[in-house]
């Protein structure tokens, strides 16, 4: 008989994320600066110009602009709780004359599916990090990543690159891509502690656990 878990979370579910972040001042989901930093460095230029779509209230757009970063840094959410927090927290931490810097991350509200506001072929990198992941929760036909990748492709220049980060090896697997998109995967393994130990003291293996960087490479549009 099949059990219902009724503490299930609904991360496909705007209202779950704005009741989350009244709560929460900043987490980030999947790859930490730290391990993304390796990533950013081989795919972007300090002067691109860098799309953070699903950005949260992840931190990540700041330690950009701390390590020199000074491309136009355009951060989008649905939730418009956690856009205004993005920017109350910056404003803690940072000057006006910083702040009024072409360079310095700016937050918007946005539907990530539907970016009117966002120009064709306007951005060197395009950015998330589990916000397919969140499309997918009840994305039964595939529609919602399909109107993602679509935007994502709109919006990225030719030859540009579109970095997905996910917790499943399998999130782009059922879309087609091969005259869009160019697509290298890689893994990072989720944590070094991979030994636990039991009530008997005898050590149990935990097995290792990846997240998967999703590397696309804009292919132009010939007319």
């Amino acid at each position: 008989m099949a059990v219902l878990n009724v503490n299930a979370v609904s991360y496909d579910s705007k209202d779950y994320w704005v009741s989350r972040f009244e709560r929460e001042e900043s987490f980030e989901w999947l790859l930490d600066y730290v391990k993304l930093k390796p990533v950013l460095e081989k795919h972007c230029c300090k002067s691109n110009s860098i799309l953070n779509l699903g950005c949260g209230n992840s931190l990540i757009p700041l330690h950009l602009y701390d390590e020199g970063y000074y491309g136009h840094s355009l951060n989008l959410d649905y939730c418009e709780n956690v856009i205004q927090n993005m920017r109350d927290f910056a404003e803690t931490r940072y000057s006006p004359e910083q702040m009024s810097q072409e360079c310095f991350p700016k937050w918007a509200v946005a539907d990530v599916t539907d970016m009117k506001q966002v120009k064709n072929c306007s951005f060197d990198v395009v950015f998330d990090k589990s916000t397919a992941d969140c499309l997918a929760c009840l994305d039964n036909d595939g529609s919602a990543l399909r109107l993602y990748e679509s935007e994502i492709y709109r919006v990225c220049k030719d030859n540009g690159c579109w970095i997905s980060i996910s917790y499943s090896k399998h999130r782009w697997e059922n879309l087609d891509f091969r005259n869009k998109w160019l697509l290298t995967v890689d893994s990072v393994e989720c944590s070094d502690d991979n030994v636990l130990q039991s009530d008997t003291s005898f050590n149990i293996a935990r097995p290792k656990q990846y997240q998967y960087i999703f590397i696309f490479k804009k292919i132009p549009q010939t007319l």
